[in-house]
């Protein structure tokens, strides 16, 4: 809701007579948590696949560093900007 707070007051100095900053924000939230849902959902869903697969310590210990690993990996294009 920060980004869709911040997103009005731009959309209104451009010059938009009728534009209704509330309404805009309302669309814009919803949006947002929209798309917030659908990957939480996602993300819960995988998480509920996991838990059934993976029995041992040992598997989750592996799940763990391939996710640490590819978290490290999403780190090192920021880094070459």
């Amino acid at each position: 809701m920060i980004l869709a707070g911040s997103v009005v007051p731009l959309a209104a100095v451009r010059g938009r007579r009728h534009c209704h900053a509330g309404w805009l924000a309302a669309l814009l939230g919803s949006a947002f948590g929209i798309a917030a849902l659908a990957s939480l959902s996602l993300w819960c869903a995988a998480g509920m696949v996991l838990a059934r697969r993976l029995k041992t310590p040992r598997q989750w210990r592996v799940l763990n560093v391939m996710l640490g690993v590819l978290l490290a990996a999403s780190i090192v294009p920021m880094w070459r900007e």
